[in-house]
């Protein structure tokens, strides 16, 4: 069995899973749409979460394994 193509996918399916996540939290923390502002609580533990991390890198890469 070749692991390869395996090792290869799963590296790129990270890699566009972090980027997606990064995308997603920006647009989240910039935009004010109606489905936002009825989720208001969420979106402001998000930005307390995303303010207190020191490491803005390691908090997207932790959300995406959460999906991952």
């Amino acid at each position: 069995m070749d692991k390869g193509k395996l090792k290869f996918f799963a590296a790129e399916a990270r890699r566009r899973l972090i980027s997606h996540i990064s995308a997603r939290i920006g647009f989240i923390l910039t935009n004010d749409t109606a489905e936002f502002i009825e989720k208001a609580a969420l979106k402001e533990k998000l930005r307390s979460a995303w303010e207190k991390s020191p490491d803005r890198e390691e908090f997207i890469e932790r959300h995406a394994y959460t999906l991952f």
